[in-house]
């Protein structure tokens, strides 16, 4: 029987309290995954999705079931299930975008990954490979939004759970002092990082004129929101988030003006707070989990609050289609 650590050391401690956390965002990225192909079947198109990235990202994600059961690690074991998932991505675009044969042969050698982990014993090495060569797949992914000018099916929860997700993965491997996904998901939160930039770069915009007052976001209105999300930090991993949460929820108009630079201001302000606690004589490791741990809660709750103004619109929406169709019977029985 495989003695995974987590059970071995389970209790109140950060081993286990990582753990919980990575099994959250495991079920979130198996969720967003969910809807990424949902997008890509209900538009029937696959427009700015790499099939060269999803390939190596199932694959790559069975390969973590392997490595995971090798490593005695049950969060590694369990979050390589997503992999089955975004083998439905790969489905899809399959069915619905135009690839080129050159694109199909290299995303389909991503296959390989299987057997190479199977047979190895150099598994921490072959770890550092995969994620090196996903990271190389991110940036095709990148390239094609730079290049079709358009954020197309790429689903923003995805980016958005998977930097998060890569984030508390850092922080886990930190734990449980694995040198290899110290590695690897550093690289991850950098390149999700820059595409979540180009997503919201050539996302489409839909404004409605009339009901909003279209104006850029000055230099002093971020470096504002920096501050107050500097200080916000002072509270670890709530402030920032509870902070977030609250921009999202104010007025149209506000909301509209701090979306685009919300996330950016987030992480300037942590990233200051980071380098005044290593100068206050923390550690340079404590200096960056605490950056990253206010940084990824940020974008949770920022995240909660766009879920909620969806559903907020949605419902206000249907009420006046109601409202409408019951004045239009009135209308037409006069």
């Amino acid at each position: 029987m495989i003695k995974f650590i987590e059970l071995q050391n389970f209790g109140v401690n950060l081993l286990t309290f990582t753990f919980v956390i990575t099994l959250i965002f495991t079920a979130l990225s198996a969720y967003a995954l969910f809807k990424q192909n949902q997008k890509i079947v209900k538009s029937r198109s696959g427009e700015s999705v790499s099939f060269i990235f999803f390939s190596y990202y199932a694959f790559s994600a069975l390969a973590v079931i392997i490595y995971g059961v090798a490593k005695n690690s049950l969060a590694l074991t369990i979050n390589g299930v997503i992999g089955f998932i975004a083998l439905a991505i790969i489905i899809n675009l399959w069915r619905f975008k135009k690839i080129s044969l050159k694109e199909k042969i290299i995303g389909l050698s991503s296959i390989l990954t299987i057997p190479i982990i199977i047979l190895s014993n150099q598994k921490d090495l072959l770890f550092i490979i995969f994620g090196v060569v996903i990271g190389l797949t991110m940036i095709e992914q990148i390239t094609e939004i730079w290049t079709n000018k358009s954020s197309g099916s790429v689903y923003l929860g995805q980016i958005i759970v998977s930097l998060s997700s890569t984030s508390f993965w850092l922080i886990y491997a930190i734990v449980i002092n694995l040198w290899s996904m110290e590695i690897v998901n550093s690289i991850g939160v950098l390149l999700w990082l820059i595409l979540l930039f180009s997503y919201l770069k050539f996302k489409p915009k839909k404004i409605n004129i009339k009901n909003r007052d279209i104006r850029d976001v000055t230099i002093f209105q971020t470096v504002v929101i920096a501050f107050v999300a500097m200080v916000s930090s002072l509270i670890p991993m709530i402030g920032p988030g509870f902070l977030a949460y609250h921009f999202v929820q104010l007025n149209d108009q506000m909301r509209f003006l701090t979306r685009k630079h919300l996330i950016t201001s987030i992480i300037l302000g942590n990233a200051i707070l980071s380098a005044f606690t290593y100068l206050l004589g923390q550690s340079v490791k404590t200096s960056l989990l605490l950056l990253v741990l206010n940084v990824t809660t940020s974008i949770i709750f920022f995240s909660l609050g766009l879920f909620i103004e969806k559903r907020r619109n949605k419902k206000f929406a249907e009420a006046k289609r109601l409202k409408e169709l019951e004045l239009s019977k009135i209308e037409a029985a006069v």
